[in-house]
């Protein structure tokens, strides 16, 4: 007979409940009054729930047997913070029964569809200027080909949005079908360069975190000394050097692309390299933030309940958010033809090439 765990969406106050949960990532960290506690992120599959253990520290989790990557078994009370739910650790395990890749968080749609969506759409939008220059979107295909790899297994974040293994495809996946969507509405917009900007927006991530094999990101020394448009940059500038296409590359499509790079944050105090100064990189800006928030709606409507507000502004969101009362199956993305986790794998190393991440030095 199967067990049926509660969900971590699910706790509400003056819960209390047991169940298996991956231990993603712990961390030490200092609160303002000095003292130190444990971080731990951990995720039943669906969601992910950091919590603050003030009576163990990471030496004695692991001389428990307990480390990151693996599964813990909990009992856990659900408090009372500021008016929302807050988990409290009881007792802690290891537990090395349950299977470990069933708690792996993954996008809801297959790697290989909307990897192939992604390079497929490059192509349909290529611009060889009368056969003069090759197609900056040739350009785009062989970059994101190159690092595929990297590329369908990487997070998007630390946290706040698209922060699990094949993050960084979902999210580039969506605004690549946004851009399509707005560039049949503005006709004015270079919709080769919009594309092509919406695709490699964050390549640069790639190099920016390190994605641990359960999906936990980190900052890479070229992630913290660089940031990812900058390291999108080179990325664009060391194929260029490398693969030399004849007819090669309108210079100014080159240009206007890695501007889109340098200016995708839209503003300095977030990050850009300098503003959007052409209208594909005002609206690559637009659809990453878009893109972003959608994806933070999802993840807090997954833990509210139709007619709940959250007891706290939501950070990046600026904002209570409310569920409406008549909404069961919000954010729940059922696509015809696409089964969940699809190509991404639900065993050891399936669909996330693992072997060749480690290989190149990502992911460790």
């Amino acid at each position: 007979m199967t067990t049926v765990w509660k969900p971590l969406a699910e706790a509400r106050i003056r819960d209390r409940f047991e169940r298996p949960l991956l231990l993603e990532k712990m961390t030490t960290e200092t609160a303002s009054t000095g003292t130190t506690y444990l971080r731990l992120i951990l995720s039943d599959g669906k969601t992910k729930k950091s919590v603050a253990e003030f009576n163990r520290t990471q030496q004695d989790l692991l001389d428990m047997g307990i480390s990151e990557g693996h599964m813990v078994y909990v009992n856990i009370e659900v408090e009372d913070y500021k008016g929302g739910p807050s988990l409290k650790i009881i007792n802690i395990s290891a537990d090395n029964t349950t299977n470990i890749y069933d708690y792996i968080i993954t996008p809801p749609l297959g790697a290989d569809m909307m990897f192939n969506y992604i390079i497929n759409t490059l192509k349909s939008v290529a611009d060889d200027f009368g056969g003069m220059y090759t197609p900056l979107s040739e350009l785009a295909v062989l970059i994101l080909e190159n690092y595929r790899i990297f590329f369908i297994r990487s997070s998007a974040a630390i946290s706040m949005h698209h922060n699990h293994i094949g993050g960084l495809l979902w999210h580039t996946y969506g605004m690549v079908r946004s851009a399509v969507a707005l560039s049949q509405l503005y006709e004015n917009i270079d919709k080769e360069l919009l594309v092509c900007g919406a695709a490699l927006h964050d390549v640069g991530k790639i190099k920016e975190y390190s994605t641990s094999d359960c999906g936990a990101a980190t900052f890479t020394p070229d992630g913290v000394l660089f940031g990812h448009p900058l390291l999108g940059c080179e990325i664009i500038n060391d194929h260029l050097k490398c693969f030399v296409p004849n007819p090669g590359y309108h210079p100014e499509k080159v240009r206007m692309l890695k501007h889109m790079l340098a200016s995708h944050h839209g503003k300095r105090e977030y990050g850009a390299a300098s503003m959007p100064a052409i209208p594909e990189a005002t609206l690559l800006h637009m659809i990453d933030d878009i893109d972003a928030k959608m994806n933070m709606y999802r993840k807090v409507y997954e833990e509210l309940r139709p007619g709940e507000t959250t007891p706290q502004k939501i950070y990046g969101l600026d904002s209570y958010i409310y569920r409406p009362f008549y909404d069961t199956g919000y954010y729940n993305p059922q696509h015809e033809g696409f089964g969940q986790n699809e190509g991404f794998g639900n065993e050891p190393h399936g669909g996330y090439g693992f072997e060749q991440c480690e290989e190149y030095g990502y992911g460790q």
